[in-house]
This record gives C-alpha cells, sequence and structure tokens, in this order.
C-alpha cells in the first residue's frame, strides 16, 4: 500500500476502511503506523526521520486521553503534561505539513 497518489483502488479502499473507518484509535494508528513504515521515505522526505518513533507520540497522546478521560485512578503530573506538550509542538509542525503536502504526492 501506498500513502500517495499512486495507490490502486484497491489500496485506496483497504486504507479507509481499517485506518480511517477504524472503530478505536488504538485500531487506527496501528494500522496507520504499518502503512507509514511500508512507505519510510515518504515521511522521511516530509522530516519525519523515524516513522515509528514520530508517530509512537500519537500513541502517548491516545493513552493520556484515556488515564485522564476514564476513571481510572490514575494521575498526570503538571510536569508530565507540559513536558508531553512541548513534545507535541515539536511534532505538531511536522504533522501539518504532511498533512498539506501528502495529497499532492
Amino acid at each position: 500500500m501506498t500513502l500517495t497518489n499512486n495507490a490502486t483502488p484497491d489500496e485506496q479502499g483497504n486504507f479507509e476502511q481499517k485506518v480511517i473507518k477504524a472503530k478505536v484509535a488504538y485500531t487506527r494508528l496501528d494500522e496507520f503506523l504499518k502503512r507509514a513504515e511500508a512507505n519510510p521515505t515518504v515521511f522521511e522526505g516530509l522530516g519525519f526521520e523515524n516513522v515509528r518513533l514520530n508517530f509512537n507520540f500519537l500513541d502517548i497522546i491516545r493513552q493520556t486521553r484515556n488515564d485522564s478521560g476514564h476513571p481510572t485512578g490514575n494521575i498526570i503530573q503538571e510536569t508530565q503534561f507540559k513536558m508531553m506538550l512541548s513534545n507535541y509542538q515539536a511534532f505538531l509542525d511536522k504533522s501539518i505539513n504532511a498533512i498539506r503536502t501528502l495529497p499532492s504526492l
């Protein structure tokens, strides 16, 4: 599966079904990572040096949201939350660029 306009209709449908329409965030992210890792040069060209490492940050956000949004008893410390937000700032610029650029590839 390619993440560019060169994808076949079957690949595009598979991407939509397994990634975009996934029922849970974990599955959506896992399926996206499989495809991103299969096409690392696409993301390296967008400034993501290590696809798994860069996009694992999305899993940290997902887990933090789950811990905060459900009665788990887990408490996120202010310093921990600030560190995550500062890391997110670095990730955000790359992500916005990828969102804008990927459709034209």
